[in-house]
């Protein structure tokens, strides 16, 4: 069996091959459990958020109905795939992950699975079927920044803001072959999208003045100059990056990785008014890179 870290937004997600007596243990384990596909009872926060299992030929049977992939993970999560809800199987997972990944990444699992343990997830909101996931913007929200307050101001049509539309990019395939750098310039590439791969210089680092050098590079600008579409960027550091989006009435959102495209924060709040990307709960991503513009046709891959 091959198994997925579902950890990065940005960059890929790292991923190895279990043993066989790895695999039995595995789906010994996930034997009676229920697994579902379908909305999420709990706020799906950037960061670890569990395990994809993928079945290879002679590998042990996953549970009844999984033909070849499932998702595992520490709480309830929006999945295209069938997922099973499974702490336990989780901190196994990541006792073998520490044998065959970056051990920095996985002690940064580790250490988000043991503080979502001690800060569990909000519930989301009850949606009807096909809705959009929404949440109400709490009254109590942090000041809003002078760079925030100029973005917000900027009148559509200069600043392009297209609607939100979250069910074309939770859509298979779209939802697991684009990031959220795809998200953010509007771009389908299908190949989980790197800022400077398009123009042959990709960053070197997971640091605000790499990343955004590589994405000036691919046509993203650092000032508004003609029409263009209102981006934000912030960056775990040493490990990944993260994009969002500016929608109508001041609005952001933002894709996590290979997962759901939301327009709300960790804590479960719309990223909207005094809330933005600059001032929202992002963490991990701790390090606020600033706001860019992606003209109309810049293209990435």
């Amino acid at each position: 069996m091959y198994v997925t870290m579902e950890i990065f937004s940005g960059r890929p997600n790292p991923g190895w091959r279990l043993s066989p007596q790895q695999a039995q243990q595995l789906a010994d384990g996930l034997a009676g459990r229920p697994a579902r596909t379908g909305a999420a009872e709990t706020i799906e926060r950037l960061g670890f958020r569990g395990f994809v299992v993928e079945r290879e030929p002679g590998d042990p049977l996953l549970p009844p109905g999984v033909l070849r992939r499932l998702r595992i993970a520490p709480t309830p999560a929006v999945s295209a795939l069938v997922a099973v809800e499974a702490p336990d199987l989780t901190r196994s997972l990541l006792e073998a992950a520490a044998a065959a990944l970056d051990p920095a990444v996985v002690e940064a699992a580790a250490s988000q699975v043991a503080a979502a343990a001690a800060d569990p997830p909000k519930a989301a909101p009850a949606q009807p079927r096909g809705a959009a996931r929404t949440r109400r913007a709490k009254p109590e929200q942090p000041p809003e920044s002078e760079a925030g307050r100029r973005i917000a101001a900027l009148p559509e049509g200069v600043a392009f803001v297209s609607p939100y539309r979250p069910a074309f990019w939770n859509s298979a395939p779209v939802i697991a072959t684009n990031n959220c750098y795809n998200y953010a310039t509007n771009f389908v590439s299908g190949t989980v999208a790197q800022p400077g791969r398009w123009a042959g210089r990709i960053y070197d680092a997971f640091l605000c003045d790499a990343v955004r050098t590589a994405a000036i590079a691919d046509g993203c600008r650092p000032d508004l100059d003609g029409v263009a579409r209102v981006v934000a960027l912030a960056v775990w550091p040493g490990f990944d990056f993260h994009w969002w989006r500016l929608h109508p009435d001041g609005m952001w959102a933002h894709k996590l990785g290979l997962s759901i495209a939301r327009n709300f924060d960790n804590a479960g709040r719309v990223i909207a008014g005094n809330l933005t990307p600059e001032t929202c709960d992002r963490r991990p991503y701790t390090d606020f890179c600033g706001y860019f513009f992606v003209p109309l046709g810049v293209q990435v891959r």
